[in-house]
């Protein structure tokens, strides 16, 4: 009887702190945040980035810190890059407009009256665009520094090191 009790008590001991070794990580990964994808209306062009990726661990709570940090700087220099690169794509489309006109509006009467303010029109257009695309990356880059603060606060009092 004692013999059988202990034996209970033994595993219930190995079930107890196997389950308590569950309960923290040995490593954690902070992942990654697709900061989306901006392109032309026919998609001849398509700008997007990720930050992060779940193959880096880290397994102490500094390294963990050091990552949350470098991920968030991330996700402002990439961020503002993909900005950068479709203002870039989006301001050579609109430089091109006057020739692009020229080569599709032939009519020598009507052509010459509309082309100016079809120009203008586009070129509008356009800047309505890198307007529109900032906000939204803008707003991508803060959801992505939040995606990183959130992993770290939720994984990092479960590592083991702690």
């Amino acid at each position: 009887m004692n013999m059988k009790r202990l034996s209970l008590l033994a595993g219930f001991i190995l079930v107890f702190s196997g389950t308590a070794e569950a309960t923290c990580f040995r490593s954690v990964s902070l992942g990654e945040y697709p900061l989306g994808e901006w392109s032309d209306a026919g998609r001849t062009w398509v700008v997007s980035d990720t930050v992060g990726s779940f193959s880096d661990v880290v397994t102490t709570l500094s390294a963990a810190e050091t990552q949350r940090d470098t991920l968030r700087d991330q996700c402002s220099e990439k961020g503002n890059a993909v900005i950068d690169e479709v203002e870039k794509r989006l301001n050579e489309r609109k430089a091109g407009l006057g020739a692009e006109f020229d080569r599709t509006c032939t009519d020598p009467v009507f052509c010459p009256m509309v082309r100016d303010i079809t120009i203008r029109s586009r070129e509008h257009e356009i800047d309505q665009e890198i307007g529109r695309m900032r906000s939204w990356y803008r707003t991508s880059i803060n959801r992505c520094e939040e995606h990183f603060n959130y992993t770290f606060n939720t994984l990092s009092p479960r590592l083991c090191s702690q």
